[in-house]
């Protein structure tokens, strides 16, 4: 399950191609529940095989509750049903699920940049800036927190501190997801030639 787990974020980061990594997640997951049907790890990564790569929303919500059902006080199984929810647009039920994976650990930078995400999703984005600032008062160097705090400036038509936070986050991280919102924020702003750059970059990569 941990290494369907792993092969999962490969794929969501584009740190390996979607098209090898998430079957290989799969593969994983399927030799897990071979061995525990009832492993609520693996249908947690069952599910964000779903989601993320099949986009098949329906059996990703199934195996999600399959999760929480097995094993209620795991909260990343709570804070990866939370994301789901945020990306159905039910932002209530989101924040409700991602403050009973924070009542279950209150310190893990990846609960707490959670709710940046799903305050942003909600076009929520002053709450979003709390909370990526409150993340980073946690651990300064969180990339995660600086991402969703530039995209959150962004929309809010701060594009100086927009670029300032995505470029400490390629610095931080230079992965393709966060080099496009770079990227991105450039345009936005009007710097052509740095856009292209990135632009190129990207296509080399």
């Amino acid at each position: 399950a941990g290494l369907a787990g792993c092969y999962n974020e490969l794929g969501y980061f584009g740190m390996e191609a979607p098209g090898e990594a998430f079957p290989k997640a799969r593969a994983a997951t399927s030799r897990a529940l071979e061995l525990d049907s009832m492993l609520a790890e693996a249908h947690g990564a069952l599910a964000w095989t779903e989601f993320f790569y099949e986009w098949d929303f329906i059996a990703a919500e199934r195996e999600f509750r399959q999760t929480l059902e097995l094993d209620p006080k795991w909260a990343f199984g709570h804070q990866w049903y939370g994301l789901f929810l945020t990306a159905m647009n039910r932002s209530d039920d989101a924040i409700a699920e991602l403050e009973r994976g924070q009542e279950l650990d209150p310190l893990t930078l990846h609960n707490q940049v959670a709710f940046a995400r799903a305050y942003y999703n909600a076009r929520r984005y002053a709450e979003a800036i709390a909370q990526s600032q409150k993340t980073l008062g946690l651990d300064s160097t969180f990339h995660r927190a600086h991402y969703w705090l530039g995209l959150s400036y962004e929309q809010l038509s701060q594009p100086t501190a927009a670029i300032r936070e995505l470029e400490t986050t390629v610095r931080l991280s230079p992965i393709s997801l966060y080099q496009a919102a770079l990227g991105h924020a450039y345009a936005s702003a009007g710097q052509r030639k740095k856009a292209l750059q990135v632009l190129a970059e990207l296509q080399a990569r």
